[in-house]
């Protein structure tokens, strides 16, 4: 369990606006948090979690959008509508989101993100600092602004040395936080993914925010590193200055 006094470092060393969420799959019921009921978008219920400092939870059998559904991978199979709506839609029925030209493109993209079944009832999402003993993290989520996102991405890079270490593929916004980090992370190539331009998830995302995802064992590399990096430079203070002079800014 990382160090309450090494997570408040961390973040005021990145100016991060909150503390960012850790991302698990469980069998064991969470005691509190919001669990919304209903065709709810998972970045919705997650934007009101992120508002009131507490966990979300999501299960097997609960009743929320199809699509989420796949990308937290609480289904384990690829439900049938999905093409259709994302795409062209289906006459007489509804109207598609248009996003893909076809829906045999859409399928092309659900079996690339699609995950293999976990069956583990619950998907929690928790403020990291909010983490109970024995709680181990799959993925840790950060909504922050470009400046602060600057400092994260280069993070990632000088952690791992790698010059493609940060994929931003295409897709929902919480395919964006958890199927795609798993994928890349089961494939054997671990990559942080940069997120949140789903058209669609944008109004639960603030105006200047976009989301960066991460294996935990990645950001657990970095929480070890970031100190000997240029976050103790004057080019990262100059930077962290706008940061923390924009948090009084209006939106």
């Amino acid at each position: 369990m990382i160090d309450a006094a090494e997570l408040t470092a961390f973040k005021e060393a990145l100016g991060l606006g909150e503390m960012p969420l850790a991302a698990f799959a469980t069998d064991s019921r969470p005691e509190d948090g919001i669990c919304a009921e209903k065709a709810h978008c998972i970045l919705s219920v997650l934007h009101r979690a992120r508002r009131k400092h507490t966990p979300a939870y999501f299960y097997r059998g609960q009743e929320f959008c199809p699509g989420g559904q796949l990308y937290i991978n609480v289904v384990d199979e690829i439900p049938g509508l999905i093409p259709a709506y994302v795409s062209t839609g289906l006459e007489g029925a509804f109207e598609g989101e248009r996003y893909c030209r076809s829906p045999e493109i859409v399928m092309g993209f659900l079996k690339a993100v699609k995950l293999d079944p976990d069956p583990r009832m619950y998907r929690v999402f928790k403020p990291i600092d909010l983490l109970a003993p024995g709680e181990e993290p799959e993925i840790i989520i950060f909504f922050e602004t470009p400046d602060v996102l600057s400092g994260l991405y280069t993070l990632v890079q000088y952690t791992t040395g790698a010059l493609n270490s940060v994929a931003a593929p295409w897709g929902s916004g919480c395919s964006g936080i958890y199927a795609w980090v798993r994928r890349f992370e089961l494939d054997g190539a671990p990559k942080a993914v940069l997120a949140g331009f789903d058209v669609s998830a944008r109004p639960f995302m603030g105006r200047a925010e976009l989301s960066l995802a991460m294996p935990y064992a990645m950001f657990l590399d970095i929480l070890a590193s970031y100190r000997e990096s240029f976050i103790s430079t004057k080019s990262w203070a100059t930077l962290k200055k706008r940061i923390v002079t924009a948090r009084h800014e209006p939106e």
